[in-house]
């Protein structure tokens, strides 16, 4: 008797073990597929040196007759699919590209193009994993990669070209404003630790060690975009050389699976200024009161003070927020380390004013991943009919995409790519068949919650049978 009880519990709770067992799996989430897109879209690009410069000679340029980077890194991929990769050690900007295409067009019949072989330009289609290369490793150099869903670009230079050569009296003024800022706040310690560094005339403002490197890659495995650029400069100068920046590092990346997640860096190892360790902020520099302890508790008088000696020698000096703009599965950052803007002192009537606003460590990302179905996947389409057979156009605008290879683009220029197949027209039996076939598939988290539902059926119906069985022999 104790035996036939032993064995109808145990039926009873191997039951409930299989019903429950079945129900839990049934309802765990199975591995869910990889996104797939509608529409995909990224752009990189950096820049270690972005220089913008002009004088109010020239009011047509907004933002200066030169706009050139140093070097510039540009990745791009869409779902057309097509990719592209642009990498150049001198970029000439708008003004020298306008220049190109002035001669080429006024070029009489037959004569030979004007090109810009500075540029390292790579596309798929065609597309190949051998790079596209300007200079060599180690001096100028420029390569790029372009291959379906992925693109890569990378520059260096030892040496910027000079941006702008300040006037002996712009810089006579700065370095009488730093010397009579060191007399009044540095005590004869500090400015034995720190020695003055006086402005000098045959020195360029410019910057040295400079790389980019912009990258973009669409996993549709992983259901992926993923677009990143990276900018570094070993050191930059200016003001005669008595503004000087060490170890700076910009960098911007998107991961985007229809929803856009960011990451930023922005660094820059030491400063200084007249000799003096500085740090940057929104609002200018400040003087390193650990590196210099003599200045007490007057550092933001002292700080207040080197920002007007700069000012007089026509200097500006300050760290900006990462411009951050979110739209629906779509993200763009414009970010730079630190500007550095020169605005040449009043001089007599008639006699234009010059500017530079240096960006130093300046990257930019643009990722759109909108959900759907991909284009020409036989998917209904947006627009689609089967009982008239039409199907609607599947292009789209997507903002933010660069220029055509023969005019690199830069960020935030306007233009825009078809991010999708061509637009067909009508549907062949045979298309809306496999709309039809795409439709009518059940997803695999139904198929295996129908196997598990089976298993607890079938289990408990075992348990309730045992069970009955087992008090049948009890009364016998």
């Amino acid at each position: 008797m104790a035996e036939r009880r032993f064995r109808t519990r145990t039926a009873a709770v191997l039951g409930t073990l299989a019903l429950g067992g079945g129900l839990a799996t049934a309802f765990v989430p199975s591995a869910r597929a990889a996104q797939t897109f509608s529409a995909v879209n990224g752009t990189a690009s950096g820049a270690a040196v972005h220089v913008l410069a002009g004088s109010n000679a020239f009011p047509n340029f907004r933002t200066g007759a030169i706009d050139n980077r140093y070097p510039l890194a540009q990745a791009r991929v869409d779902s057309s699919p097509s990719a592209e990769g642009t990498a150049s050690v001198l970029d000439t900007g708008p003004l020298g590209q306008t220049a190109v295409a002035t001669f080429n067009t006024q070029a009489p019949p037959g004569a030979p193009q004007l090109s810009q072989p500075q540029y390292a330009v790579a596309d798929f289609p065609p597309g190949s994993d051998k790079p596209v290369t300007v200079g060599n490793p180690g001096g100028p150099y420029a390569a790029a990669t372009a291959v379906r869903n992925k693109a890569t670009a990378e520059a260096q230079l030892a040496s910027a070209p000079p941006g702008s050569a300040p006037s002996a009296t712009s810089l006579s003024k700065l370095d009488t404003a730093l010397t009579a800022w060191r007399a009044q706040f540095l005590t004869a310690a500090d400015s034995r630790r720190f020695p003055a560094v006086h402005a000098d005339a045959s020195v360029s403002d410019g910057a040295d060690g400079m790389s980019g490197v912009g990258t973009a890659t669409f996993d549709d495995a992983a259901g992926q975009l993923v677009v990143s650029a990276d900018t570094r400069v070993a050191k930059a100068s200016f003001g005669g050389g008595a503004i000087a920046l060490f170890g700076i590092h910009g960098a911007v990346q998107i991961v985007n699976d229809g929803t856009p997640k960011e990451s930023v860096t922005s660094e820059v190892a030491n400063a200084t200024v007249g000799g003096v360790p500085v740090t940057i902020g929104p609002a200018g520099v400040s003087v390193n009161g650990t590196q210099v302890p003599g200045i007490g508790q007057a550092v933001q008088q002292a700080s207040a003070g080197l920002n007007s000696a700069l000012a007089q020698g026509g200097y500006q000096i300050f760290v900006t927020t990462p411009e951050v703009k979110k739209a629906d599965h779509q993200e763009t950052i414009s970010a730079a380390v630190v500007h550095v803007i020169f605005q040449q002192p009043a001089g007599p009537a008639g006699v234009p004013q010059q500017f530079v606003d240096y960006k130093l460590g300046e990257a930019f990302a643009d990722s759109l991943a909108t959900p759907g179905e991909p284009p020409g996947s036989g998917a209904t389409v947006s627009g689609a009919s089967e009982t008239s057979g039409e199907v609607g156009p599947t292009s789209e605008f997507i903002p933010g995409t660069p220029g055509s290879p023969g005019v690199p683009a830069v960020p935030g220029a306007s233009g825009g790519a078809l991010a999708s197949s061509p637009a067909r027209t009508a549907a062949s039996p045979r298309a809306l068949g496999n709309v039809r076939r795409v439709v009518s598939q059940k997803p695999l988290w139904l198929l295996l919650f129908y196997f598990m539902w089976q298993a607890a059926l079938i289990g408990t119906a075992a348990s309730l049978w045992w069970w009955r069985m087992g008090e049948r022999g009890e009364r016998a």
